[in-house]
């Protein structure tokens, strides 16, 4: 199973808190085999699908209080189930991931056949202990910024490095941590940062900026990326927080705002923060829907349904097949395609089966 702390290429998971909005060509049909599959329009807000006979979309006010999904797909792309962190059901899953070690190309190598195959292999013997389905964590668009030797105890910066679409200026910026001098049991001390600011979506990023946000007090420092100017309360234009060993964004669970994040490194594009001279957004470069908040995860998290090939900004299905619980009745279910027949990103097709309960 691949580290929930792992990136995916450009893309990581997160939960958008939005209303549904459920298309007219969204259908449920059922094909000669008791499987079933679902069209899920989620190209523009999250769209909820209930597990059934046949599943359904539904139309969701409040996820954080209603019992009426059970699973919840983003555009970006994310999957979430109604229990934990990202709502109140009782929902559970759990990947059984023959795929989840491929490489990308290997993964773009699939066929809808094999995974079709894969599906039809998976009955009620396939259910593991109730032990192992997990609900959703809180998790952070930016989560692996340290690195930590568990022979030495030390801590010290990663090589990642994200793009981050800014709160007041409708900009981006590239951005990473460089300095932990004196990280400590509870909090990493003073923390260096270093971003760079690039006004639009096209254009090159302006020169490098740095500042110390020093952690040890155990309050939550905000940080302007635009202005550079730091705040120990929270502002409309804040675009991270830090605090402790967490980096937050405001977006998503963490705030109002619209600050999105796409992990650059590791990627196919870029191999450090130097080589990173602007950041392409749009239809020719980074996909706005790549930009992530935070939000939470569980199974499809730790293993997403997909790989991004940063080359040709494609999305790619695993064919893993989850197995999801509810009450006393598990499904499984397969992403089969992030795209609609006009090639549009965001319309995935789900296949799923009641196998238990």
């Amino acid at each position: 199973m691949i580290n929930p702390r792992a990136r995916l290429s450009l893309v990581v998971l997160s939960l958008a808190a939005l209303a549904a909005c459920s298309s007219s060509d969204d259908t449920s049909t059922g094909p000669s085999s008791a499987d079933a599959t679902l069209q899920v329009n989620a190209s523009t807000s999250t769209a909820y699908v209930a597990l059934g006979a046949p599943a359904n979309l539904v139309s969701v006010g409040d996820p954080t209080t209603s019992t009426a999904w059970d699973l919840a797909f983003t555009g970006t792309p994310t999957v979430a189930v109604n229990g934990g962190a990202s709502g109140p059901g009782t929902t559970k899953a759990y990947c059984l991931c023959a795929n989840s070690s491929l490489s990308p190309a290997q993964v773009e190598a699939l066929t809808a056949a094999g995974g079709t195959t894969a599906f039809d292999a998976v009955t009620a013997g396939s259910i593991p202990a109730d032990s192992l389905f997990t609900a959703d964590a809180a998790s952070q668009a930016i989560s692996d910024w340290y690195d930590y030797n568990t022979t030495t105890h030390a801590v010290t910066p990663s090589a990642n490095v994200w793009g981050i679409r800014l709160a007041s200026s409708g900009g981006y910026a590239k951005f990473h941590v460089i300095a932990l001098p004196t990280p400590g049991q509870s909090n990493a001390g003073p923390v260096t940062i270093q971003w760079a600011v690039q006004s639009s979506a096209t254009g090159a990023l302006g020169a490098d900026q740095q500042a110390v946000v020093d952690l040890s007090s155990g309050s939550k420092v905000y940080v302007n990326l635009s202005t550079g100017a730091t705040s120990a309360s929270a502002t409309s234009t804040w675009d991270i927080a830090l605090q402790g060993y967490t980096i937050s964004v405001n977006g998503g669970s963490s705030g109002s705002g619209s600050v999105g994040v796409v992990a650059l490194v590791p990627s196919t594009f870029y191999t450090s923060y130097a080589a990173i001279t602007s950041i392409p957004v749009g239809a020719t470069g980074i996909p706005s829907t790549a930009f992530t908040t935070d939000g939470a995860g569980g199974a499809f998290l730790s293993a997403a349904p997909y790989r991004y090939d940063g080359n040709s900004h494609q999305v790619y299905p695993t064919y893993d097949v989850y197995l999801v619980k509810h009450g006393t009745s598990v499904y499984k279910v397969q992403i089969t395609s992030y795209y609609n027949t006009g090639g549009v990103f965001g319309y995935l097709t789900l296949r799923y089966t009641k196998i238990s309960g």
